[in-house]
């Protein structure tokens, strides 16, 4: 066994350890095979975050919409921005990232400059998002209607371009949104 390897191993922390002692006890752990783990992971977030979206669209689709509609429409629209995140660092880094303050800096350390509108909805929706399920009051800067309404469109656009990357980098995901 060389150095690096014996290195590597002599890093791991207990919780480590024992999350690689039950995946070899449920499966053959080769290389491939973790990455099929890693891409199904990636894959099952994408669906979160479009099914959050869809949830999202339901609550727009009702015609008797109150205050609390307007607001879980901002807030599943920023959810569906989190998880896509996150699939996104997990399948670039291997790292999975839930701090919501986080998660757009690690995005900004790989995403090419195009895709920088992405990491901007992703931390203004946040804000957004705190203001509405936290205030009675939100400060935002239109009505609650207008701007859940304009969340609920800008989130097709990123899950659109959020797609397009992964299909960049060769991971091609059925949504239909």
């Amino acid at each position: 066994m060389n150095n690096e390897i014996k290195r590597i191993v002599s890093a791991l922390s207990s919780r480590v350890y024992g999350d690689i002692r039950a995946i070899c006890a449920t499966v053959d752990l080769t290389q491939d095979k973790l990455e099929e783990l890693i891409r199904s992971a990636v894959f099952d977030r994408v669906e979160l975050a479009i099914s959050l979206y869809k949830t999202a669209q339901t609550i727009n689709a009702q015609s008797d919409k109150q205050d609390g509609d307007y607001r879980s429409i901002i807030s599943r629209c920023y959810y569906c921005h989190y998880h896509l995140a996150r699939a996104l660092v997990f399948l670039i880094t291997k790292d999975d990232i839930d701090n919501h303050e986080e998660l757009p800096k690690k995005l900004g350390k790989f995403l090419p400059s195009n895709y920088a509108i992405f990491i901007d909805k992703l931390e203004r929706y946040r804000r957004i998002r705190n203001e509405v399920d936290y205030s009675p009051y939100p400060e935002i800067y239109d009505s609650l209607n207008f701007v859940a309404l304009e969340v609920l469109r800008e989130t097709e656009v990123s899950i659109k371009l959020i797609l397009q990357y992964f299909e960049e980098r060769g991971v091609s995901i059925d949504a239909n949104t």
